[in-house]
């Protein structure tokens, strides 16, 4: 599975280190914790394969790295139910 964000959605970081996502389309943004934040972070870079995604969470974030890659996969689909991330086919 391929990720990127969403045509119409941006990547903001504020200078006092808030990091959020603004949907252009429907006006909604969305302030994100430290977590969605590196993950925002990572698909706004540029296209992103799932399983690349994870290898790189599990780098930024110490524990176990099933969880991590359990909590990475629950916030993808959030964004994706959401309409600020999207995911084609691909290798995964």
């Amino acid at each position: 599975m391929i990720l990127a964000l969403a045509d119409g959605v941006s990547f903001r970081q504020t200078n006092t280190g808030l990091v959020m996502l603004f949907n252009r389309v429907s006006g909604i943004m969305y302030e994100l914790n430290e977590t969605a934040a590196e993950i925002a972070k990572i698909v706004a870079d540029g296209a992103t394969r799932l399983d690349e995604l994870v290898d790189r969470m599990c780098v930024a974030f110490d524990g176990d790295s099933a969880l991590i890659g359990e909590d990475t996969r629950r916030f993808v689909s959030d964004f994706i139910k959401l309409g600020i991330v999207t995911a084609r086919e691909g290798e995964d």
